[in-house]
């Protein structure tokens, strides 16, 4: 069964917690429907991994979680060598932390560029997209073609909305794609859903 959030929030890297947005995806993914699938692009220090790996703890939930840079080194906002290091560093914690938790059934680390991923993505559909990977206006553009591989009635989520290349990236990509709608407004990280067909 899930692990209860009081007990899952004490699991997560203790580093600038956000304890609303971390009850409202945990609370998502615990609701969603089974079997649940969930790409998760850009995981830093894992808490939204961890999170979403102990709401969905005990029941058919998995989660692929992309990030590039423990592969490659590379990264638009990282450029000096101690910040790479951090983040080798981050995934070795990470995959600690999920071990200790006996979460590894529930997550698969992918080390590659979401834009080199969906090139191989063999068109499952996805239950939930969470984003929060480069917040450059191409790379957030790029991240939105995900969203076709949502199913309907499935749930999207973009981190720092308040920054204006992901607000207007995204925002341009919903105009043009009326499925889409807003379904839990939040100044830094609303969620998005995708309507299902009449």
């Amino acid at each position: 069964m899930p692990i209860p959030f009081e007990l899952a929030i004490t699991m997560l890297p203790q580093d600038e917690i956000r304890p609303d947005y971390l009850l409202a995806l945990y609370s998502l993914v615990l609701d969603l429907p089974k079997p649940a699938l969930i790409l998760e692009i850009g995981c830093w220090l894992g808490q939204s991994t961890l999170m979403m790996a102990c709401a969905g703890q005990g029941t058919d939930t998995h989660i692929i979680s992309v990030d590039p840079v423990f592969v490659y080194g590379e990264h638009s906002s990282i450029k000096e060598p101690g910040r790479i290091f951090t983040y080798r560093s981050s995934l070795i914690a990470l995959m600690l932390r999920i071990g200790s938790a006996r979460l590894d059934g529930y997550i698969s680390i992918v080390p590659e560029f979401s834009e080199r991923l969906i090139t191989r993505w063999d068109n499952r559909q996805l239950d939930f997209l969470l984003v929060d990977g480069e917040r450059s206006p191409d790379a957030v553009s790029r991240d939105c073609f995900w969203m076709q591989h949502v199913k309907p009635g499935g749930y999207c989520a973009f981190d720092d909305w308040h920054l204006e290349p992901v607000r207007a990236s995204v925002g341009k990509y919903m105009e043009s794609h009326p499925e889409w709608e807003i379904f839990r407004d939040d100044a830094t990280t609303p969620f998005l859903r995708k309507k299902l067909p009449e």
